[in-house]
């Protein structure tokens, strides 16, 4: 075999989770860490990063509401609040702390970490259905604020697990509230806001009851239809 040809065959593939709008060097990944002041990271070989130190991005760091490499784990903190985000697509796979993408315009979960060690907050965005999946959240799920998430179809398949609770203060959930039983180890849901809708606190209470409880599908389904909330005991 050629040295060339050598040289070839022990390259790194690039990760398939590089997305056309991504650097695609490392010179061009280390200029764009530098320019943001990140200096504790590491570039694989396959060209995603991970970073060694918390992260807060600016709106001017992220041009296009677009992360422009794929990071990989987060040693601490990860944090896109306010940065007119589009888009998780490079957000880590594994964030050992927290994690933020609050107050973007973000529709879509995919992308997402699939490891949260902390809380998962994601309130006052565009989300208008679940998809992706997020294996585990340590913390709690903020999900309030998003007006256009009515409905909770697959939410279990979003959040697989979640050690602390769900928050939906201020959301507007009109159906399928059934398939919060089926995250593993949830706490319960939390809605704090005095003005929320009766029907859907009166959902969650019996939803909170089941999940303290039994956890039985069934018998949370029978309750809700019992109780005229058909729309809820849904899936």
């Amino acid at each position: 075999m050629k040295l060339k040809e050598l040289t070839e065959a022990k390259q790194t593939p690039i990760s398939p989770e590089i997305q056309p709008w991504m650097f695609k060097t490392k010179d061009e990944i280390e200029v764009w860490l530098v320019s943001i002041h990140k200096n504790n990271y590491t570039i694989n070989d396959n060209l995603t990063v991970d970073i060694h130190q918390p992260v807060k991005f600016l709106p001017n760091n992220l041009k296009q509401g677009k992360i422009p490499v794929k990071f990989n784990i987060a040693d601490s903190s990860f944090d896109v609040s306010m940065c007119r985000l589009l888009s998780l697509v490079g957000c880590p796979n594994h964030v050992t702390t927290h994690f933020s993408c609050s107050q973007n315009n973000l529709r879509s979960f995919e992308g997402g970490p699939t490891f949260v060690g902390g809380d998962y907050t994601a309130h006052s965005n565009m989300f208008d259905v679940f998809d992706g999946q997020c294996d585990w959240v340590t913390g709690t799920v903020y999900l309030h604020a998003n007006p256009y998430l009515h409905s909770f179809h697959h939410i279990h398949k979003t959040f697989r697990g979640i050690g602390g609770s769900l928050s939906l203060d201020g959301a507007v959930v009109v159906s399928n509230l059934l398939g919060v039983l089926k995250i593993k180890y949830l706490g319960g849901i939390g809605v704090y806001n005095i003005s929320a809708n009766e029907r859907i606190k009166t959902a969650i209470k019996i939803i909170n009851k089941h999940l303290k409880d039994d956890r039985n599908i069934h018998f949370a389904q029978e309750e809700l239809i019992e109780a005229g909330l058909s729309e809820y005991a849904k899936l």
